[in-house]
């Protein structure tokens, strides 16, 4: 017998991205553009990043001190940290190229992100740039002046911090709304599903985890758009700890236009 467990998640949406750094504004008034908020993303979560990376990485003592270091002084750095965005300028000029981020040396120093070299990063290779980024500009707060060493342990830091990041695009011709699975080495961890559209980006996993569909994690694939419901569809797999094992579930993801606008409303539906 077929059964359809429904649930509907009707809730307030607002950008996912929304931190300390961000609470206190943006000095160019555009902290809410796409690549502002996922570096505000990839920020909150650099900690969890360097800890996957020190896992998984290959790395000597000297890089493993450095990244402790940081995950120890986190908490701080994060909350005196402001992040910024301006126009490229001389100012970006560093060791003989233009640098997508600067900072000062000292806790309370901005973070400053060159918004025109930002925003050419490919959507598929965001989240690990920013990391990198981020892990270097953390580097200068934590002591280090060696621009070269950062750039290198930045993309150590990278390479390990997550396996891969696939997007599944729903507008094919204009390529502005997506679904972005990010994936990590520790079998153990959930993918971090995100819902990209137009500008804004939205949080998956919090209408799934809200409803403790499994003691467990799930992985996601295979989203497109029905082009009859206009909703989007995918796969979950869930590895729940019970004596059945894994499962695979259907899941539908629908927008109110109206809503979606305003930040209104999201539907996540489980077949």
């Amino acid at each position: 017998m077929h059964i359809k467990f429904t649930l509907i998640i009707t809730f307030l949406i607002t950008n996912i991205l929304t931190s300390p750094a961000f609470s206190r504004g943006d000095e160019v008034g555009n902290g809410s553009g796409l690549y502002e908020n996922r570096t505000s993303y990839v920020f909150n979560s650099l900690d969890q990043f360097i800890s996957q990376a020190l896992i998984y990485g290959e790395l000597n003592s000297f890089d493993t001190d450095f990244l402790q270091n940081i995950i120890v002084n986190f908490k701080a750095i994060s909350k005196e940290t402001k992040i910024t965005f301006k126009k490229e300028d001389e100012s970006f000029l560093i060791d003989g190229e233009y640098r997508i981020a600067m900072t000062g040396e000292d806790l309370s120093s901005k973070i400053i992100f060159n918004i025109d070299k930002l925003y050419l990063i490919p959507p598929i290779e965001l989240t690990q740039t920013l990391i990198s980024i981020l892990v270097h500009e953390l580097g200068h707060k934590t002591g280090e002046h060696n621009h070269f060493y950062l750039d290198y342990i930045g993309g150590k830091v990278a390479d390990r911090a997550i396996k891969n990041s696939t997007l599944y695009y729903t507008d094919i011709i204009e390529k502005t709304e997506y679904i972005e699975v990010v994936s990590f080495f520790d079998e153990e961890l959930s993918d971090r599903i995100l819902f990209v559209s137009g500008d804004r980006t939205f949080d998956i996993n919090t209408l799934i985890e809200e409803k403790n569909f499994c003691d467990g994690s799930y992985n996601a694939f295979n989203f497109h758009k029905n082009t009859n419901t206009k909703s989007l569809e995918g796969l979950l797999l869930f590895k729940c700890n019970t004596p059945e094992g894994s499962t695979i579930q259907p899941i539908q993801i629908t927008k109110s236009t109206f809503g979606f606008i305003r930040g209104g409303k999201i539907n996540l539906e489980f077949l």
